[in-house]
């Protein structure tokens, strides 16, 4: 062996397979190459597979990852636990199989294996070279120990292919945190010219937070529920750092293994709160609805009745063409069959705002089909109306008031931070959520809550079309809210 070589010697891989065969068969070759290997079938005889496996990562210095369509499972939890090791892997992909029978997903090409030994141990050797140079290098330039037997001096470092690959494909998990969530939707039904029939819907943390606030009940009347309705949004708003989490595959929204734990009713309610969430980023995103909110939350507002249906839409709001209507649901499975044709037949349930007939009334669907990697949307518009539909008597003043009300109670209840002639801002610390408003609709809305209700729309149209164009990453509504939860989008439990 050359003395170039010679130094991975020194090389402790850890093999991690289903099937035995596949393990003992690369092994074989992997220790051929000069590598020492290891597999889940060296753990000691009493040891959980959790903690053998846990020891055996934190003793090596890469992972060769070789997933089955067949049996998928172990392979992906040694891939986020070696990820929360930030230990470098690589996958391999067995002959007859391709990256997309991955049980995770790498945004760059894996080692595609041929069947000859000699062939696929210099392929995985290149790859692995790649892999432990690279963070060598990191390491040198964070101070961190590079791993053991890694190439001495970095600056020799050769030039890397499959292995960079690898190393990028492994840093875009920890990476993740800072790119937005997607999931592809399916658009059925709209006019023609109003959206495309199928494609991706981008969004990120803070603005699920900021459907979640706008699509619940809270925080509403004060006099009818007290302090009691504030802890109900920021309920709402904690389900999204403990249930759901953003996959490394171009940012698809999962969700967590405390979510895919839930008892069935848990499920159900924390399903109906993402579907609601992700109507209304659909709706502002797709629709240009730049103000939504949910019926209940305007009814309880004005003491309002809408009669005995239990087929009335959740959310309403108004958009450049007019209001729009949507009815929000989430299905922590695949959507069932027949619930399109459904929400096509039973979503012309308000017939119309401040007698004006909507422009749009949607069904909106956020599922979780067993079939892909994460939620995906389908949306409905249906043509005609329900035989018991009814009608909203809001005018725009009125729909403002109630829209903006609820963001001046938390404004006034949080932990006051900056406050300027441009930005109010409370922070809920210990929920690493921050509510920031702009001043001048801040100040209007308390003068409308006041009684001085007249022009508040115009009014608000006026300070929103002045807006400078960074301000504090205001929204549209010239809200924003602010969240801390990188740190758990990015935990890839969802593996185990």
């Amino acid at each position: 062996m050359s003395q170039g070589m010679s130094v991975w010697w020194l090389m402790r891989v850890f093999i991690a397979s289903s099937i035995a065969a596949d393990s003992s068969s690369l092994a074989d070759v992997l220790e051929a190459s000069g590598f020492r290997t290891s597999t889940s079938d060296d753990i000691p005889a009493g040891v959980s597979w959790i903690e053998g496996i846990t020891k055996a990562l934190e003793s090596c210095d890469a992972v060769v990852l070789v997933p089955r369509k067949t049996a998928v499972s172990k392979v992906a939890r040694v891939a986020g636990m070696a990820s929360l090791l930030s230990k470098p892997f690589i996958a391999v992909i067995s002959p007859g199989m391709t990256e997309n029978d991955l049980p995770f997903s790498l945004r760059d090409p894996a080692v595609q294996l041929s069947g000859s030994a000699s062939a696929d141990g210099e392929k995985i050797r290149d790859a692995l070279q790649g892999v432990l140079t690279l963070a060598a290098l990191r390491g040198s330039e964070t101070g961190d120990r590079s791993p053991a037997g890694a190439l001495p001096n970095p600056s020799a470092a050769p030039n890397l292919s499959a292995g960079e690959w690898a190393v990028r494909a492994n840093s875009s998990i920890v990476d993740s945190c800072s790119t937005p969530f997607s999931a592809p939707y399916r658009a059925i039904a709209f006019p023609d010219g109003v959206i495309d029939g199928v494609g991706t819907l981008q969004f990120s943390a803070d603005d699920l937070a900021h459907a979640l606030f706008v699509t619940g009940r809270a925080p509403g009347d004060r006099a009818q529920y007290g302090t009691a309705s504030l802890w109900e949004w920021l309920h709402r708003t904690s389900l999204i750092p403990a249930y759901v989490r953003r996959h490394y595959k171009g940012g698809r929204l999962v969700r967590s293994r405390l979510a895919t734990e839930l008892d069935r009713s848990e499920l159900v309610g924390f399903s109906y709160a993402l579907g609601q969430a992700v109507t209304a980023i659909f709706c502002r995103e797709k629709l240009q609805v730049s103000h939504l909110l949910h019926v209940d939350r305007y009814g309880g507002h004005y003491n309002l009745a809408f009669g005995a249906t239990r087929k009335r839409a959740d959310l309403f709001g108004i958009s450049p063409n007019g209001w729009v209507v949507a009815e929000a649901k989430g299905r922590s499975r695949s959507m069932e069959t027949g619930l399109s044709a459904k929400l096509r037949a039973q979503k012309r349930s308000i017939a119309a705002i401040g007698g004006v007939r909507p422009w749009l009334a949607l069904g909106c669907v956020a599922s979780f089909p067993i079939d892909a990697v994460g939620m995906r949307i389908d949306a409905v518009d249906p043509i005609e109306e329900e035989v018991e539909s009814i009608e909203i008597p809001a005018s725009l003043d009125d729909y403002m008031l109630a829209y903006y009300a609820p963001f001046v109670v938390a404004i006034d209840a949080g932990d006051a931070a900056e406050r300027d002639d441009l930005i109010v801002e409370s922070r809920f610390g210990s929920f690493g959520v921050t509510v920031r408003m702009s001043t001048d609709v801040y100040i209007r809305v308390q003068q409308a809550a006041g009684g001085e209700i007249r022009g508040l729309s115009e009014d608000l149209q006026v300070f929103l079309q002045g807006l400078p164009a960074d301000s504090s990453g205001l929204l549209a509504d010239g809200i924003a809210i602010e969240t801390d939860w990188a740190e758990a989008m990015a935990i890839a439990d969802w593996l185990g």
